[in-house]
């Protein structure tokens, strides 16, 4: 990935980096179809690896990224790939789990709204082991708010719709889903968490290098060659 980028402008290199981000997220999901499932008895809506890959999107990218990656799934699934839980259709949309599917999308938005400025905050705390654990609460709260409050509301209104099986009924059927998740939830804040603590200690190994070698980082190159570009342009001349 590192070699492609390289070839493309630094000016393009954002947006073709959010672009493969989202792809990448989108695969994942499409590759959860095939961990398999697990069936609950007195519903019609089975446990999958799906809504990890969910939660994981929606902490780890912008949340435009996010509903991008949901967005090229569901187009997927619709399209008839296997990737849905019982395989692939536009039929999907109109079955019992259609409220889960369709509530993806919703809740990475408000997963990666959520989460964003909740983590900003923790960026102030100078203790690693304390800015570590706020880090993940707040992850925690995110992925709780988004892809279990929002993804269940959904999810249980659309299968109680369309089965015409009463709210109540349903609340209490997906009871061992919502555990079920919030396991998930904590699996996925912990991976996320240790990612983003990874990620920042490079970032600040490398800053530090950089200002000891004098070596400027990509950032800095990409200014550079903009600046460079400006200043060669005869239309950026002023005339006095």
């Amino acid at each position: 990935m590192h070699e492609i980028l390289t070839r493309i402008p630094a000016t393009a290199r954002p947006l073709s980096r959010a672009i493969m981000r989202s792809v990448l997220f989108a695969v994942l999901l499409m590759a959860a179809a095939s961990a398999g499932e697990i069936p609950l008895p007195g519903t019609p809506v089975p446990i999958t690896v799906q809504t990890l890959v969910v939660m994981l999107t929606g902490l780890m990218l912008p949340w435009h990224e996010a509903a991008a990656s949901v967005v090229l799934y569901l187009g997927a699934g619709a399209a008839g790939l296997p990737v849905f839980a019982g395989g692939g259709s536009i039929g999907s949309f109109m079955g019992p789990s259609a409220g889960f599917l369709i509530g993806f999308l919703p809740a990475v938005i408000v997963t990666a709204l959520v989460a964003t400025p909740l983590r900003e905050r923790t960026r102030s705390i100078r203790t690693p082991l304390m800015r570590w654990m706020a880090a993940l609460t707040a992850n925690l709260a995110a992925a709780l708010i988004g892809c279990v409050g929002v993804l269940y509301i959904l999810g249980i209104a659309v299968q109680s719709a369309v089965t015409a099986v009463p709210l109540s009924v349903v609340a209490a059927s997906t009871a061992s889903f919502i555990v079920v998740d919030v396991l998930k939830a904590t699996v996925a804040c912990i991976t996320v968490t240790g990612l983003h603590a990874g990620m920042s200690a490079g970032r600040a190994s490398r800053g530090a290098t950089h200002a000891t070698t004098g070596v400027p980082d990509d950032a800095a190159l990409n200014d550079a060659v903009r600046n460079d570009a400006v200043r060669k342009d005869p239309s950026h001349d002023v005339v006095r």
